[in-house]
């Protein structure tokens, strides 16, 4: 059983436009989302974790888009340093590296 849109939103044509279906095939659009809850589900893990302290962790990922999606949402209140870094497993090289929340 999915979810849908009209059931749980009504018709009013407003309200659609900001939810998405399962039935839109839009590449883009599951790349975000995917990233989006892997990061909100990383950064809350972050927030409690209660072994040893931590002051670095690195986001490495090797797909352009998820990389844009990860610079696009850094982290707002973590009290340590998060670094997204592209790579490019083929070659074995870092291709980009940027600090998230400095």
């Amino acid at each position: 059983m999915y979810f849908s849109a009209l059931t749980w939103w009504g018709t009013d044509p407003k309200l659609l436009r900001f939810f998405r279906t399962r039935e839109d095939n839009d590449k883009h659009f599951r790349y975000d989302m995917r990233t989006r809850e892997l990061l909100w589900r990383t950064y809350g893990r972050l927030a409690i974790y209660d072994k040893d302290d931590i002051t670095k962790y690195t986001i490495a990922v090797s797909n352009d888009k998820i990389y844009e999606i990860v610079l696009k949402y850094p982290p707002r209140l973590l009290r340590l340093k998060v670094t997204a870094m592209f790579i490019d497993l083929e070659e074995g090289k870092i291709i980009d590296k940027q600090i998230l929340n400095a």
